[in-house]
């Protein structure tokens, strides 16, 4: 068996990729370890994400030095429905500044009109309703900054509770701005983000969207299959990969390469299928037997987004989708509506997101303080992290506001309703890794995430916590209808909150990262691992730094852009 392309990985990157590939009629297999859940409505409704976390369609990492789950999923763009028990499939860009920073390290064609050109490609926008933007108090964001079709269809939320109906109004009234159009660029202050649904067919819209149209001769597909590792020869100081070798239904067997292997594996199994490949740091190989094909020592070192929570209970007038919990003829009849296309408790979503720069949650001291630790970076990435921090433009914490439950460290009690507030970091100092727990492909990688372990992401993540406690949750007309803090409660200082908080990374990136240097990047500009011809990554694992957003739009850019470099 021959292919021009063989691409690892099934997840958004992939299905982009490989459908954009076999349009122009390469010949394409896609190889994926989870299964086709197309047919699966738990997967193609909108409705049903939580049902999905640490379910079948979950990879059930966890991160190994706090023992925090890490949600991924498992085919067809399964990472946007397993972890959208929190996030809900919210679409937003990054800060144009903090891309068009990428140079310094050496990256070129990755300019934020560049990048912002691809995440248009893949889109088509649906403009609030006169009702929704009511309900939100949201002005309608200009089309231009939005593409209008690309396979992936993005709205705004359909049911809007209580707390949604607040969050721009609260903002305004604590002094802070309302960004109308959070998508040119320019994304400091709060907005309503849109979602990748479609209100018309009342589905979700995913990677396998870019299948629908596509005639099937030139991509095949590989399911429930698992590739352990890159077949290489070396030819004149470069590696070339000739096969990749795969494990199906208990059989090994090897397809061959024409043209080029493309890992879209994700942030997680990118670096662990490189190192398998002996493709890593030559310490970790050979810790585990692995014969050394390139000595890369930045396979697996990440950045990700870690979200600590905070939870406060509501009074009991209130009613969201928490209701959806505790009363089973409450779930039938918000199905039933969702699925005749009415909007149901089911179509909540978690849009209401805040961008803040140090300057708006700090003291004076604090910030003294902060300038101080910046001066202190000791290598070109972290120097060029501070000036990330040092630009007042590109906003370092996020605050989303999530209209249920959905903590992390307590338990919802029967019959109350909740209002749930995730902060992350966006540019974290602390680095984290992503390593193979031994030579066999089928046991977990460990992934450490040395989280909040940097003076400066504690003085930020204490100030934001700080911020929702007194400013937030104490703003009118949102304080109006909150009962209580639960979690963690008012009487646990801040401090000792984020020293001992759960907080999983939704956002992991930077495994495989671009640069020019073989020594500080794995990738160079046009997504090749370095010293290699014809390997290449196209997934969230290439992003060289942090992003102030929610990388879904980003992964969806970075496969856009692949299929030209190929």
């Amino acid at each position: 068996m021959e292919y021009d392309y063989v691409v690892i990985g099934g997840g958004t990157s992939g299905l982009v990729l490989s459908s954009r590939l076999a349009e122009r009629g390469e010949k394409v297999l896609v190889i994926e370890a989870g299964i086709d859940p197309k047919n699966d409505e738990n997967i193609t409704s909108a409705s049903n994400f939580v049902t999905n976390v640490g379910g079948s369609y979950d990879y059930g990492f966890s991160i190994t030095d706090t023992s925090v789950p890490m949600p991924r999923g498992k085919f067809t763009d399964l990472l946007r429905h397993v972890n959208n028990s929190r996030a809900n499939r919210l679409w937003n860009r990054p800060s144009k500044y903090e891309i068009e920073l990428w140079h310094k390290l050496g990256i070129e064609g990755w300019s934020f009109e560049n990048v912002w050109k691809y995440m248009k490609k893949a889109e088509t926008y649906i403009p609030p309703s006169q009702t929704q933007m009511e309900s939100f108090g949201m002005q309608a964001p200009d089309n231009k900054h939005y593409g209008s079709s690309g396979p992936i269809t993005l709205s705004y939320q359909r049911y809007i509770s209580p707390t949604d109906r607040r969050w721009l109004e609260t903002i305004k009234n604590i002094g802070l701005p309302i960004n109308e159009n959070p998508h040119d660029g320019e994304n400091l202050g709060a907005n309503i983000s849109p979602i990748t649904a479609d209100p018309n067919k009342h589905r979700r819209t995913y990677g396998c969207t870019y299948l629908d149209a596509l005639p099937t001769a030139s991509l095949d597909i590989l399911t429930q299959t698992i590739v352990n590792r890159i077949e290489t020869v070396t030819e004149d100081g470069q590696i070339r990969a000739t096969a990749v070798e795969y494990c199906s239904g208990g059989v090994t067997k090897s397809v061959k390469i024409r043209k080029e292997v493309v890992l879209t594996a994700g942030t997680i199994n990118t670096p662990q299928i490189l190192e398998l490949s002996g493709i890593g740091d030559t310490n970790i190989l050979a810790s585990h037997g692995i014969k050394e094909v390139l000595n890369i020592p930045t396979v697996g070192e990440y950045r990700g987004h870690y979200y600590p929570t905070l939870c406060y209970q509501l009074n009991d007038t209130v009613k969201n989708m928490d209701v959806l919990r505790q009363d089973e003829q409450i779930r039938r009849e918000e199905a039933e509506k969702s699925r005749k296309g009415d909007p149901s408790l089911y179509h909540q979503a978690a849009s209401c997101v805040l961008y803040l720069k140090p300057a708006q949650i700090l003291t004076k001291e604090e910030l003294d303080r902060l300038e101080s630790l910046l001066r202190e970076a000791n290598s070109n990435e972290e120097r060029v992290l501070a000036q990330y921090f040092l630009d007042e433009r590109i906003p370092q914490v996020e605050i989303d506001m999530v209209g249920f439950f959905a903590d992390l460290n307590s338990v919802p009690e029967d019959g109350k309703k909740y209002v749930t507030f995730m902060v992350g970091l966006q540019h974290p100092f602390s680095k984290g890794s992503i390593h193979v727990s031994s030579s066999d492909v089928n046991d977990k990688p460990n992934i450490t995430s040395n989280y909040n372990k940097h003076p400066i992401d504690r003085l930020l993540l204490s100030a934001a916590i700080r911020f929702i406690r007194e400013k937030i949750v104490t703003g009118n007309p949102l304080a109006d209808i909150i009962s209580k803090e639960v979690s963690p409660g008012r009487g646990i200082p801040v401090e000792e909150f984020i020293e001992n908080a759960p907080a999983c990374d939704y956002h992991p990136s930077s495994s495989a990262k671009m640069g020019n240097n073989i020594d500080d990047s794995v990738v160079n500009s046009e997504l090749k691992v370095h010293k290699t011809r014809n390997i290449r990554v196209s997934d969230a694992s290439i992003i060289p730094l942090g992003l102030s957003s929610h990388i879904q739009s980003i992964v969806y850019a970075i496969a856009e852009k692949a299929v030209d470099l190929l």
